[in-house]
């Protein structure tokens, strides 16, 4: 605007930058006499219309961008950031774009902003974001990213799905992911909400602490179980594909206590008793990559945020009056380094209805460590995994792993469907063991064998 004596129809490319007291050196073509003039597609002509409208203070208010109403700047956000993203990955939209020789130009845009990086591994330093200096490499972008935002929210969160790597914290470290994340004009709510699933991870807070997101009035950290009951789930959770349902449910016990009381994940996995400071970092790695895989899952399904949102209703359930509440971390307490003892396990046996035949079950101190771990996940809600197993613990190291190759078959026996008679009238002594169990622990509140109820401010809860 600056340089004098041009003619309005001049090019204003600049040949030569601007200095400090020099105005840029233009191209100076004469638009309107060049003989490489080329007629605009029809579509392009019709897309100019549109952007001309909007910008008039008089014409369109708004219009319709990732199927969600937008403002004209939501919209041209836009544009600038899909334009953006078809010009970086570079030709995998080009079947979109209007004509071979609108294609051809954005070829040769691309090729010019890569050759200005010529030294080996440059490649990932090329800056996309200046715009075409050719017209119709201009309009053909614009056109493919207008073209994608006339589908739906669900459209266009598939058409970005296919550029992106599938893991949130991968995808917003790209390039593309840095700058739509620190964009100074945001983008409209359909693009948003396209993208916000793909680009942002819940196993990771965005700066330093994550923040408690929920302020209920009923309930706290300590009425979350550690495994989350399967009528819970069942009622508020639909499975993921390809991630086995024991990860979606400690998941979500984890993200229920984040989001009452804030933290890690490591630091909710450590109240809920499934790691601790002196946890093994096989065991941390594994809580950590059990949560990743419910969230690479859940982000690929046609809703990504049912997950979320089944976090949400369940919190909402749980604030109900009518919701009974339970403190399980109290049970968690008391419960620690329990087990059945000896005589209360004998009385039990005798309990049980002979067995016919030659081969009688085991019912020695293996067996008694096997009963008190299922007795503790009833009571806890919990998994077995992490129950506590004293009888184990004072047996020598070979007798561990012996009862150890045992435990997870015997459990199985126990909670099958059809269990044998012994198991079956086992399972029943066993249920109304816990039964008793729980009702003890529920009432006395002031046992001095009971830790006290943490407390529900979001910061102290899991400290």
């Amino acid at each position: 605007m600056r340089t004098a004596g041009l003619h309005p129809a001049q090019c204003r490319t600049e040949r030569v930058p601007a200095r400090r007291y020099r105005p840029p050196v233009c191209c100076g073509a004469r638009l309107d006499r060049s003989p490489g003039r080329r007629p605009a597609d029809s579509r392009l002509t019709a897309l100019q219309g549109k952007i001309l409208d909007l910008l008039d203070p008089g014409g369109a208010p708004g219009t319709i961008s990732a199927g969600m109403p937008a403002a004209p700047a939501g919209y041209f956000a836009d544009l600038h950031e899909l334009g953006l993203l078809a010009c970086w990955t570079w030709p995998s939209a080009r079947h979109l774009a209007p004509s071979p020789d609108t294609a051809a130009a954005i070829d040769e845009h691309v090729a010019s902003l890569r050759r200005r990086e010529t030294s080996p591994g440059s490649a990932a330093r090329v800056r996309f974001d200046p715009p075409p200096a050719d017209a119709a490499a201009s309009a053909g972008l614009a056109y493919i990213a207008d073209r994608v935002l006339g589908g739906s929210t669900g459209d266009v969160r598939e058409f970005l799905r296919q550029f992106l790597p599938s893991s949130p914290r991968k995808a917003n470290r790209t390039y593309w992911g840095v700058r739509v994340l620190r964009s100074e004009i945001p983008c409209s709510e359909g693009m948003q909400t396209a993208y916000d699933p793909l680009l942002r991870n819940f196993t990771r807070p965005p700066r330093g602490r994550r923040n408690a997101v929920l302020r209920p009035e009923r309930w706290g950290p300590e009425n979350i179980p550690a495994f989350l009951p399967a009528d819970w789930y069942d009622r508020h959770f639909t499975p993921i594909a390809g991630v086995n349902p024991m990860f979606t449910r400690r998941t979500a016990a984890l993200r229920l206590v984040q989001m009452v009381a804030g933290g890690s994940l490591g630091e909710a996995a450590g109240f809920l008793g499934i790691a601790s400071t002196d946890t093994t970092w096989e065991n941390k790695a594994r809580i950590y990559s059990g949560a990743g895989f419910v969230h690479t899952g859940a982000i690929r399904q046609p809703d990504p945020r049912s997950f979320e949102t089944a976090l949400s209703s369940l919190a909402r359930e749980l604030d109900s009056p009518a919701a009974p509440l339970v403190n399980y971390q109290r049970r968690r307490h008391a419960l620690q380094t329990w087990c059945i003892d000896e005589d209360a396990w004998s009385q039990l046996v005798g309990r049980l209805p002979p067995v016919p035949g030659p081969h009688q079950p085991e019912l020695g101190d293996r067996k008694r460590q096997i009963a008190s771990i299922y007795v503790w996940a009833q009571v806890t809600s919990g998994e077995h995994y992490f129950a506590p197993r004293p009888i184990e613990a004072a047996q020598p190291p070979k007798i561990q792993e012996a009862w150890k190759a045992r435990r997870n078959n015997i459990l199985h026996l126990i909670r099958r469907d059809r269990p044998s008679p012994h198991y079956t009238n086992l399972r029943t002594e066993l249920n109304t063991l816990a039964t008793s169990l729980a009702r003890s622990i529920d009432s006395l509140t002031d046992s001095p064998i009971l830790s006290p109820a943490p407390d529900r401010s979001p910061r102290r809860a899991i400290a």
